[in-house]
């Protein structure tokens, strides 16, 4: 499904498909390796929620849900914020724990604004519940741009602009270029 009047590429493929491995493979391996080798601590709790919150928010991306890019966003956010609190509570200095802050942010600072402001992102993921994209034609853009400036110009009185300008956008919401 491309987002109409977007350039950019669309679908998963690569930063999104590395998000989307980091969060289905690497991730849930990652907690894996310390839910089995940790004792029953907070970190361990910690460890097991992660490992089903990436798991969900990985799956989501790939099966292209629109709620998943906020989800992942969440999920970067949880990480970054808990991983010091439960460092702090298993007896890590505020030093110690400040540091693990400081780490954590480094993929809250590259993937929350890449989701937000990727052009793939925005193609593969924001649509409506039918199905249609959120972003509007180009087309229909570059057409109201057009008998705007030929008003502004003369060539257009200001009834003629709105009759064409309301069968535009009748055209655009209804599929259909009749003059009701």
């Amino acid at each position: 499904m491309k987002a109409i009047g977007v350039p950019g590429p669309e679908g998963i493929g690569g930063w999104l498909l590395l998000q989307c491995i980091v969060l289905t493979i690497l991730g849930p391996f990652g907690y894996l390796g310390v839910i089995v080798s940790t004792p029953a601590t907070p970190f361990r709790i910690l460890a097991i929620i992660l490992f089903a919150f990436s798991l969900v928010a990985g799956i989501l991306l790939w099966r292209r849900e629109q709620h998943a890019i906020s989800m992942v966003q969440v999920y970067w956010i949880l990480t970054w914020i808990s991983f010091p609190i439960v460092a702090r509570i298993n007896g890590y200095s505020a030093a110690e724990a400040f540091g693990i802050a400081l780490v954590g942010l480094i993929p809250v600072v590259i993937w929350v604004p890449y989701l937000s402001r990727s052009a793939r992102v925005r193609n593969t993921y924001y649509r409506s519940d039918e199905g249609t994209v959120f972003v509007r034609e180009q087309g229909i853009v570059n057409e109201l741009e057009r008998l705007a400036e030929m008003r502004s110009c003369g060539l257009l009185t200001d009834d003629e602009y709105r009759l064409a300008k309301g069968k535009v956008l009748r055209e655009e919401r209804y599929g259909t270029d009749d003059n009701r």
